[in-house]
């Protein structure tokens, strides 16, 4: 079973390191839709925050 496994421990960097850029790019793409809470979410703001 490890043999199947064992190609998918490269996959394990490669998600730490590249998922702030895509988290970035899904923010980006959900603001070109016209969606602004993305960006203030991404800013920081909480959602609680949102509601004041």
């Amino acid at each position: 079973m490890s043999g199947h496994l064992s190609p998918l421990k490269p996959m394990r960097s490669w998600t730490q390191s590249e998922a702030q850029d895509l988290r970035k790019r899904a923010v980006i793409l959900r603001l070109e839709n016209g969606d602004p809470i993305a960006g203030l979410l991404w800013a920081g703001f909480t959602p609680k925050d949102l509601e004041e």
